[in-house]
C-alpha cells in the first residue's frame, strides 16, 4: 500500500522500529484527565472525569475503588489503570452509540458489575480485565420469571455485546452471576453473550452463573431449579466470534429439592452458531499498556522458533480479517511495520525499545500494535495490543 510506511529490518535488540514510530507518531490534540481517589489527580471520582471528558481523551485511573456506573455516551475514550494496584470499577460500564471512526480502549479494569456494548460501529478494545465474581441471590432486571421445563440457555449477561461492529477482548475473566434462589430458581448468567456483534476473544476465560434453587416446597405443587448460565452464548444471524486460548465453562443447574420437582438444566460451554476457534500453532505478543516518555520498554514475542516477526502499528485501529490460520489485523492505516527476529529456542524474542516524550503532560500518542510472526507455512497475527505513550511527569 502506498500510504504504508515501512522500516529497515533491525534483528533482536532494536531501537529502529519505535524511532521510526517517534518520527511519524503525532501528539493527539485532546486532555489527559487524572483519576485519583486519594486526591492526587483532577478528579477523584471516575464518572465525573468521563462527564467532564471530549471523544479522543486518555483517562489515566490511579489505584483504587470507583462508585457508580460509568456511561461513556458514544465518546471515543481510553480509559486505562495505572500500575502498579487495582483498579475497580464498582459500576456498570456502557459504551453505546459509538461511531465508525472512534474507538474506545478499557485497559486493566476490575469491572465489578460488568459492562455492555450496544449499537457501536467504531471498535472497543479490552485488555486485562476482570468481572464479577460467582454471587448467590443477586437480582438482575430482566432475569426475573418463571422458567418452563427443561428451558436451557435463557439467562441475561454482566458483559454483553449488542449489534457491535469490532469488539476485542484480550486476558479478560468473565463470570456470570448466579441466578436468585424463589418459588422457582433464576437462571444463571452468561459469561459472556454476544447478539449480533462481531467479536475477537484472545486467552478469556468465560463462566455462567450457576441456577438459583427452588426453595418453595412440597406441598405448593412443582418447582424448577434455575438453568445454569452458558460460558459463551451467542444469538442472532450476525453473531460471529473468532477466538485463541478461549476457556469456557458452562454453570450448574438447580437440583430439584424433591423428587417432585424439576431440576435447572446445567449450561454448556457454547451455545448459539457463529463461533471458530483459529487452528493455528500458538503465538503470543506482550506490550505495555502505558509507556512513559523515554523509560525503556520490552516488548515480547512467542511463537514457532526460527520464526521472523513483523511489528505492525498504527495510531488508530482497523479490522482486516485473513482467515482462521492468519487472524484479524486490527491495526489501521497508515500502517507502520519494523521486522525483527529470529525468534529464539526456550525463550520469547525480546525487544529493547525506547521512546519519546511527549511534548507537554497534554499530550499523549496511541499506538496499536500486532505482532506478524512469519512460518514456512504463512503468517501468524497475534493479539492485538495498546499502548499510550504519556509525558514522564504523569
Amino acid at each position: 500500500m502506498n500510504s504504508n510506511t515501512t522500516c529497515r529490518p533491525h534483528f533482536h535488540h532494536s531501537l529502529q522500529a519505535l524511532v521510526c514510530l517517534a518520527a511519524l507518531a503525532t501528539p493527539a490534540f485532546a486532555d489527559v484527565l487524572v483519576v485519583d481517589g486519594t486526591g492526587a489527580g483532577e478528579f477523584t471520582d471516575l464518572t465525573q472525569a468521563v462527564a467532564a471528558s471530549a471523544s479522543g481523551d486518555v483517562i489515566l485511573v490511579r489505584p483504587g475503588t470507583y462508585l457508580g456506573d460509568v456511561d461513556l455516551q458514544g465518546r471515543g475514550l481510553t480509559v486505562v489503570a495505572d500500575a502498579p494496584g487495582t483498579v475497580v470499577v464498582d459500576g456498570m460500564v456502557r459504551v453505546a452509540g459509538l461511531s465508525a471512526g472512534r474507538f474506545v480502549v478499557l485497559s486493566g479494569l476490575e469491572l465489578r458489575s460488568g459492562f455492555t456494548f450496544e449499537d457501536c460501529d467504531g471498535q472497543i478494545q479490552v485488555r486485562d480485565c476482570v468481572g464479577p465474581r460467582h454471587t448467590a441471590g443477586v437480582n438482575h432486571p430482566g432475569n426475573l420469571g418463571f422458567p418452563q421445563m427443561g428451558e436451557c440457555g435463557i439467562g441475561v449477561s454482566s458483559h454483553t455485546a449488542r449489534n457491535c461492529a469490532r469488539v476485542v477482548l484480550t486476558d479478560c475473566t468473565l463470570t456470570g452471576e448466579d441466578g436468585l434462589d424463589g418459588f422457582d430458581g433464576e437462571p444463571g448468567e452468561h459469561g459472556l453473550l454476544v447478539a449480533d456483534s462481531r467479536v475477537l476473544l484472545f486467552d478469556c476465560t468465560l463462566m455462567g452463573g450457576h441456577g438459583g434453587e427452588a426453595n418453595w416446597g412440597f406441598g405448593h405443587g412443582a418447582v424448577i431449579g434455575g438453568a445454569g448460565g452458558d460460558g459463551l452464548r451467542l444469538l442472532g444471524a450476525d453473531a460471529e466470534v473468532t477466538y485463541e486460548g478461549l476457556v469456557t465453562v458452562g454453570g450448574m443447574g438447580a437440583q430439584a429439592p424433591t423428587q417432585f420437582d424439576i431440576s435447572g438444566c446445567n449450561g454448556v460451554d457454547v451455545r448459539g452458531l457463529g463461533g471458530a476457534a483459529l487452528t493455528r500453532p500458538p503465538v503470543s505478543f506482550d506490550v505495555p499498556p502505558i509507556l512513559r516518555g523515554q523509560a525503556p520498554a520490552t516488548f515480547l514475542v512467542e511463537g514457532p522458533v526460527g520464526s521472523t516477526v513483523i511489528f505492525a502499528s498504527a495510531q488508530n485501529p482497523g479490522w482486516r480479517p485473513l482467515g482462521l490460520v492468519s487472524g484479524n489485523l486490527t491495526v489501521g492505516n497508515p500502517l507502520r511495520i519494523s521486522v525483527h527476529g529470529p525468534i529464539p529456542a526456550g525463550a520469547p524474542l525480546a525487544v529493547q525499545i525506547d521512546m519519546f516524550d511527549p511534548p507537554t503532560q497534554d499530550d499523549f500518542v496511541h499506538f496499536f500494535f500486532q505482532a506478524v510472526v512469519l512460518t514456512g507455512n504463512g503468517r501468524l497475527v497475534t493479539e492485538p495490543q495498546h499502548t499510550v505513550v504519556l509525558h514522564p511527569s504523569l
